[in-house]
C-alpha cells in the first residue's frame, strides 16, 4: 500500500471517529491527577496526633491513634472524582483508614466524611478532601503514609446546568 493510500485511510478513519464521538453524549473531557508527596504538600493539611517525619506522615511519639486531614483540593470546575491511591505501610497490626468528602463549596464544612471504595468512588463535585485515621496497638510501632494520588475526570459542565 502506498503512503498516499495510507494517509487517506487514516484520514477517513479519523473523520469517522470524530463524527462518532461528537454524535454521542459523552460527558468526560479529560483526566487529571492531584498528588501529595512532600512535607510542603502535607503541611497544607491538619495533623492530629500525627506528624511528618521527613519522609512520611506517622503517629506522633507515644500515640496509638491519630488523624491527618488533607487540604481541600479545588478542581476549578465540576469534575468526577474517580479514585485515591496511596503509598505507605501498615506494619504488624497497625492500620490506616481513609475517608473522603466531595463538596461544591470551598470549605467542605457542610459535608461529612464517608467511607468509600478508594479504587472507584466516582463522585461529582468541585472540591475534594480526604482524612486518614492512623491506628496502632503499640505506641512504638506506627503505620506511615508517603504519597497520595487522586484521579479525577473533567466533566462537561453543560451536564450540570
Amino acid at each position: 500500500m502506498k503512503l498516499k493510500e495510507k494517509v487517506v485511510i487514516y484520514l477517513l478513519v479519523g473523520i469517522f471517529l470524530v463524527v462518532f464521538f461528537l454524535s454521542q453524549s459523552f460527558k468526560f473531557t479529560g483526566l487529571a491527577v492531584l498528588q501529595q508527596q512532600t512535607q510542603t504538600d502535607f503541611d497544607e493539611g491538619i495533623y492530629n496526633n500525627t506528624e511528618y517525619n521527613g519522609s512520611a506522615i506517622i503517629l506522633s511519639p507515644g500515640q496509638t491513634s491519630g488523624t491527618y486531614m488533607s487540604k481541600v483540593f479545588n478542581a476549578s470546575s465540576i469534575v468526577q472524582w474517580d479514585n485515591l491511591t496511596w503509598k505507605g505501610e501498615t506494619p504488624g497490626l497497625t492500620d490506616l483508614r481513609f475517608q473522603i468528602r466531595i463538596c461544591f463549596s470551598s470549605n467542605c464544612d457542610d459535608v461529612n466524611f464517608s467511607d468509600v471504595d478508594l479504587d472507584n468512588f466516582n463522585l461529582v463535585g468541585k472540591y475534594f478532601q480526604y482524612k486518614v485515621s492512623f491506628f496502632s496497638p503499640d505506641p512504638n510501632m506506627t503505620p506511615f503514609l508517603e504519597k497520595i494520588t487522586v484521579d479525577y475526570s473533567v466533566v462537561d459542565n453543560k451536564t450540570f446546568k
